[in-house]
């Protein structure tokens, strides 16, 4: 076992005799009464300690030997070339000093940029104190963290389940290059008498990002339109349920042209426990009726919607972030293959995000497409099937394996191809949609490939009607002005 050894910080001057006088060696003074009194003194070194037959069987004897002699004698003969060697305590390598202080633990697989000076500058922020932020909602407590200078440094979040704080950290990993503005986040343990006496925290811990107020201080027609489109689309991946002006922060910046130097804001994505649902959930995007959400996009926009790949993306929440789920993962999939198709068709903003949000009792036309992508890959097994000829038991009922419909069906046929025609909304068809939600959770690899294939297939029709009826509502609105 290896020994440190560590001594007080002391100003123990060099030797005053001559630079080239005789060094002596490094010794133990033994005490006699210790060990037996009618035995002679012996000076016992150093190298006393390594002289053995069998290393491997005798280290930790000898160890303890040099143990016992450490805390039993406290006299030595010391060589004047070894002054720090006056006062000394032994400890193992392996072992530490218990710290029950504040401190924060970081449980991650990996450190993405910006994570290992967040967690220096929490960890010492933290034994300065706790900060709370009042009326942040009733699903997590909030505290702020501030350096000596008072000044925030970070925030964090305390979590039920690392699985909501590993969302919060999603939305950074997702966010590439800092597209959109996410603040570095991580999962962290918390140690702190006043969240848990026994016990460390399950938190969020998020940097502090400097801004003058959020969203709700001000309407949102002093935005920059680019700062809206990031948001956007970033929410468009993740399937955000929850953005709305209370989690966005806002960051005034001077815009300098040639002619005109003017006041605009920028934005700060915050607070995203809630996106990468498991479900097709019913997004909330509050920027879907600001006007600069029916501006089209930038090349520099659709150069990176482009860039994105889904897949990637899925791999890279799998290795760092185990705590999603893969029905959230699938999500995520077919999110970012929406925003993508949807943005090389010419759709703008918001012309996406009306279709990713269900109208009244409607379902969204998201789900409606899912929906039917599903029902062509039953109604082509249906058909398989029936060409085989080969069927088990007629009595016996079956359901189809993928629980994105979970209608149980009989082996008649035709009654198999008019009850999913309904079920999935095929056209002409009339179904309420008040009932199960949309998942990908119990498909297999090959079903949810197969799925993804049939539902690329049926986009182009979708987003081609999607942009006729935008273009007769302009029209329509010239004309009435």
């Amino acid at each position: 076992m290896a020994l440190l050894f560590e001594s007080p910080n002391h100003n123990i001057k060099p030797p005053l005799g001559p630079r080239h006088c005789r060094i002596r060696s490094f010794s133990i003074q033994s005490n006699l009464s210790a060990f037996d009194k009618k035995k002679p003194r012996k000076q016992l070194s150093l190298s006393d300690f390594s002289k053995e037959s069998n290393p491997k069987n005798q280290s930790n004897k000898n160890l303890n030997s040099f143990r016992n002699l450490l805390d039993t004698h406290r006299t030595f003969t010391k060589s004047l070339s070894t002054p720090c060697f006056m006062q000394f305590e032994v400890q193992s390598l392996n072992s530490s000093k218990k710290d029950n202080g504040p401190s924060i633990q970081l449980i991650s697989t990996n450190r993405p940029q910006g994570i290992n000076e967040l967690i220096a500058e929490a960890t010492n922020a933290i034994k300065l104190g706790l900060h709370p932020i009042e009326n942040q909602g009733e699903r997590s407590q909030v505290f702020m963290l501030k350096n000596q200078s008072n000044e925030p440094v970070a925030v964090f979040k305390t979590m039920d389940c690392t699985a909501t704080a590993a969302r919060e950290v999603a939305a950074y990993v997702l966010d590439h290059n800092g597209f959109s503005g996410v603040t570095p986040s991580a999962i962290v343990k918390i140690s702190h008498p006043d969240l848990n006496k026994t016990k460390a925290v399950s938190a969020s811990l998020q940097r502090f990002i400097p801004h003058c107020c959020d969203g709700r201080a001000m309407g949102p027609s002093q935005f920059m339109v680019g700062a809206v489109h990031h948001i956007g689309i970033l929410d468009i991946r993740v399937l955000n349920i929850d953005r709305h002006t209370g989690n966005i922060l806002v960051k005034k910046k001077t815009n300098v042209s040639d002619t005109i130097a003017d006041e605009v804001y920028d934005l700060m994505p915050i607070d995203h426990e809630l996106c990468l649902p498991e479900e097709l959930e019913d997004p909330y995007f509050e920027w879907q009726s600001w006007r600069q959400a029916s501006v089209p996009f930038s090349d520099y926009e659709k150069e990176y919607v482009a860039s994105l790949d889904p897949f990637k993306d899925a791999d890279l929440l799998r290795s760092e972030l185990p705590q999603i789920k893969e029905a959230a993962i699938r999500i995520l999939i077919l999110c970012t293959t929406f925003l993508k198709k949807a943005v090389s068709a010419g759709l703008c903003l918001s012309d996406i995000g009306d279709m990713m949000t269900a109208e009244f009792d409607k379902p969204s036309m998201l789900e409606t497409l899912c929906r039917r992508a599903a029902g062509l890959i039953c109604i082509e097994k249906s058909i398989e099937e029936t060409d085989d000829s080969q069927y088990e038991d007629d009595n016996d009922d079956t359901q189809f394996e993928m629980d994105i419909v979970d209608i149980p069906f009989s082996n008649n046929k035709t009654k198999v191809i008019d009850g999913l025609a309904k079920a999935i909304s095929l056209p002409n068809t009339e179904f309420n949609y008040a009932g199960k939600k949309v998942s990908f959770m119990m498909l297999s690899e090959e079903e949810w490939l197969n799925f993804l294939e049939r539902f690329e297939e049926i986009l182009p029709p979708a987003f081609e009607a999607r942009t006729n009826m935008t273009l007769k509502r302009k029209l329509g609105t010239s004309c009435k002005f």
